[in-house]
Parts: C-alpha cells; structure tokens; sequence
C-alpha cells in the first residue's frame, strides 16, 4: 500500500481509454447513451477527463456514438472480439502512444482526473507497471492507470490462453495497489467507483451529490 504526495509535480505522459464495449444486458440499452441529468454518460466521462489535457478514445463496437462532440475522438472497436473488459484493455494498449494509459469504464458517471493524477505520480515515483486502487468490493481495474510497454505482452498471453479476468496477468507485472481509505481525501464516498448497470442504479447516482 501507498500514499500520495501530492507535492509532486504532475508531469503526464498520458492517454486515457474509455472503455465502452459493453453489451449493457443489464441495463437493456447502451450505457454509454444513457442520460444523467441530461447529458450521456460517455460524454460526461469524458468531460470530467478533460482537465487532465491528455489524448482520449473510446473503446466500442456499437457503431453508434455519432454525437458531434465525438466527431474528433477516435472510436476503436475490440481487436479479439467478444472478449471483455480485458480485450478493452489490450486494444487500449494496442492503438496507445503515450507511456501510461488510464482505463476507465464509461459507465462511472463521478470518475476522478484527480484520481488518475495520483496514480500517474505513484507509478512514476514507483517504477509500477499497474497503479489500482482495491476497495471492499476488491481492485477496481477499470478506473486504473497501465504502464502500455510492459503490460501489453502479459495481457497478450492471457487473452492467448483464454483468460478473460481483468486481473488475470497481474502476477507478472509489477503492481502497486492502493488502500481505498488512501483516496479518500479525493472523494470521500468513493462515487468514482460507483458504476451504473441498471436503470434503477442510474436514478440512484443521480441523486447523489458531487
């Protein structure tokens, strides 16, 4: 476990991957079109992400995100279909230029750019390959920051031998993991890993403060 310093200097080399790709079988709808308070949530996501100042895509095989905003996005679709959050990842890392890629699911509608700040100072201050942050429900592996060069062979190989968890090829890489009392001062309720897949979980989250 670690905690932050948040003396350091944030200097990224960053891109941010919204992952998208989602069947929504709960949610009986695209997630990532769903209206909160008006706005849909792949783009209230990406707004929220904005002030970190780094490249944004979208990983998603819908076909059909074609709001304005996203004219200049890049929309990429899984390259080893039917493959989970874990092929999300894997063609993150693929199309990624930037030395650290920050996955977050499109269906968070309190994700944190200051989150992804700590996490991007702690891998440079730690030499780690994954930055994530484990709650009560566990590691939250779609609000975490990846090192691409050294996380992508492993994620290859896992996907090769059928693995689909998220965590699957942690063991070989270097993992930081961080205490969910350590990111309290962020948000003190932890809403930047509250995700919302259903209707009812929607209206819940929508009565929440920021």
């Amino acid at each position: 476990m670690v905690s932050f310093d948040n003396k350091e200097q944030y200097q990224p080399s960053l891109a941010i991957a919204i992952q998208a790709g989602g069947k929504s079988s709960r949610m009986g709808t695209n997630k990532a079109k769903v209206l909160f308070h008006g706005q849909p949530l792949i783009l209230r996501v990406m707004d929220r992400l904005k002030p970190l100042g780094a490249q944004i895509f979208i990983i998603s095989n819908s076909g059909d995100l074609d709001y304005p905003q996203l004219s200049e996005i890049t929309i990429l679709p899984d390259i080893i279909p039917d493959s989970g959050p874990l092929g999300g990842l894997y063609t993150a890392l693929k199309f990624a230029t930037a030395d650290f890629v920050a996955m977050v699911a499109c269906d968070l509608p309190f994700v944190s750019a200051d989150l992804i700040k700590n996490q991007t100072q702690i891998m440079q201050r730690e030499n780690s390959d994954v930055v994530i942050v484990e709650t009560a429900n566990g590691l939250e592996p779609l609000h975490a920051l990846y090192r691409r060069k050294a996380c992508l062979m492993p994620i290859e190989t896992a996907l090769q031998n059928g693995k689909r968890r998220v965590i699957s090829w942690f063991p070989d890489v270097k993992v930081t993991t961080i205490s969910h009392q350590t990111v309290r001062h962020i948000d003190s309720e932890l809403k930047m890993f509250l995700n919302v897949n259903t209707l009812q979980e929607l209206e819940n989250a929508k009565d929440l403060e920021e």
